[in-house]
């Protein structure tokens, strides 16, 4: 069983013969049925169905790319979620995103991909101008929803949906619900334990206060640690001695992520990802460059900007969906008519104030078409779904960390064995609440991760990022 199971070998699963090895002969002759298969639909390059199948480089399609191909090889509705989960370790068709939904109608009914391109047009079209989506958990009620709807022809569907508009927000809150959680537990941690430090490194410095134990609301207690550093860093004998600035920076540091008002990001890529780090650029931290080996472990590196975008996918989506609400509407209009005002409203709110100005008094349909298509395209890149390596690292240093406080709690010894099947069945359930595939020793990121409970001494995240970096 291959060590690093990728796209390319659930595709030689799929088209290459039972039992035959995975050599590049019967790559080559896996890769020629596939090809086959598409009946010389244009969705792929040459070059890059080879690479999928891992002739030469290796790359995988991306979600869209992904829901082509189901359409250019006759895939089934459920074949798609396979693809996506098991094959491409995303997670599974997004029924909260009203695209998805109609894309896995229309192949359970044999659509095309332009028939399915059409409905979504049609539903944009006749979406409420005021629609505003529910940011609630609708998951499971949109599946019980498409079980009572799918029997119905295309028109019919399509009422249903436009009925419910406001449940399809375009991604799955119990998937960035369980990332919060897990993102906000994990903070926590940290904070506790960078607490038990500050009272050591304060005594060293001679700060004779007592701290209370962690809680968030401590801002008095911070104003003294504060007020005292001021005062030491003035003596003669702070000025001239490296070690004690040294241990009053090192004191600020951990102040601020103790005391902090709300939960920094960075404070959590600092845990992380410190051994990857070359250090830092304004508010911005600089990362070592990744090489082949780490590439090919599954351990990637997270920025705040990324984190961001995760959390914020809620904005990011609505705005997305308002753009191809306003795109779709124009469709069919000539383009020098008159542009709808809602659209003008639209188009102002996203241009830079100046220039939006001047383009209301002068804009068409048509000129209104090329901007939003452009504002649409950039957007869209924006809306990230959260993926299992944007889970797994957080799910670990949780489970790991919960595990620890158990024992600790207990007074019992600690077991690897016990440890790690702590984390599987912590992982699991919520990956399978994240419609995404369970571990498996296969996947790169999940062999590392589990081996990392083999030890006496479980390691961190950090620490399989270390060893990495020591082994090159």
């Amino acid at each position: 069983m291959d060590a690093n199971y990728g796209f390319d070998c659930f595709l030689l699963e799929k088209w290459g013969t039972a039992g035959a090895e995975q050599d590049e002969k019967e790559r080559r002759a896996a890769c020629r049925r596939f090809q086959k298969a598409l009946k010389q639909n244009n969705v792929a390059a040459a070059g890059t169905i080879r690479a999928w199948f891992g002739l030469g480089k290796k790359s995988e399609p991306n979600r869209e790319k992904m829901v082509q191909l189901a359409f250019s090889l006759g895939l089934s509705h459920k074949e798609l979620d396979e693809y996506l989960q098991k094959g491409l370790r995303m997670p599974g068709v997004q029924v909260n995103d009203y695209r998805e939904m109609i894309y896995y109608y229309g192949l359970e009914h044999h659509l095309s991909i332009q028939e399915c391109d059409h409905m979504i047009l049609v539903f944009e079209k006749h979406m409420c101008q005021a629609y505003v989506p529910v940011q609630e958990a609708h998951t499971a009620k949109l599946w019980e929803y498409y079980e009572a709807w799918h029997q119905k022809d295309a028109v019919h569907f399509l009422k249903e949906m436009c009925v419910h508009a406001e449940m399809f927000k375009g991604y799955s809150k119990t998937t960035l619900d369980h990332f919060n959680r897990l993102k906000s537990q994990l903070l926590q941690d940290i904070r506790r334990n960078i607490r038990k430090n500050l009272l050591s490194d304060l005594q060293q410095l001679g700060y004779m206060e007592e701290i209370a134990p962690y809680t968030q609301e401590a801002s008095g207690e911070k104003e003294k640690i504060h007020r005292f550093l001021k005062n030491i860093s003035r003596h003669v004998e702070a000025k001239n001695n490296p070690e004690m600035q040294a241990l009053i920076q090192s004191v600020r540091l951990d102040c601020s992520m103790v005391y902090s008002e709300h939960e920094r990001n960075r404070d959590l890529l600092r845990e992380l990802y410190s051994p990857a780090m070359r250090g830092q650029s304004g508010k911005n931290f600089r990362y070592k460059k990744r090489t082949g080996i780490q590439k090919s472990s599954g351990l990637s590196y997270m920025t705040e900007r990324h984190i961001s975008d995760l959390v914020g996918i809620s904005i990011q989506k609505e705005r997305e969906i308002r753009l191809a609400q306003a795109i779709a509407s124009l469709e069919g209009e000539k383009p020098g008519s008159p542009c709808p005002g809602w659209i003008l409203e639209l188009v102002e709110q996203e241009l830079p104030e100046e220039s939006a100005k001047r383009e209301r008094r002068e804009i068409t349909a048509g000129q209104a078409g090329k901007l939003l298509d452009k504002l649409y395209r950039k957007q869209k890149s924006r809306c990230l779904l959260i993926q299992r390596e944007d889970i797994l690292p957080l799910l670990m240093e949780v489970a790991r960390r919960k595990y620890h406080q158990n024992k600790e709690k207990t007074g019992e010894e600690e077991s690897p064995q016990e440890a790690q099947k702590y984390f599987v069945t912590m992982a699991n359930t919520i990956l399978s609440d994240c419609s995404m595939a369970p571990l498996d020793e296969r996947y790169a990121l999940d062999k590392r991760l589990l081996d990392s409970f083999q030890e006496e001494e479980t390691d961190s995240f950090a620490d399989l990022l270390e060893e990495e970096d020591e082994a090159l």
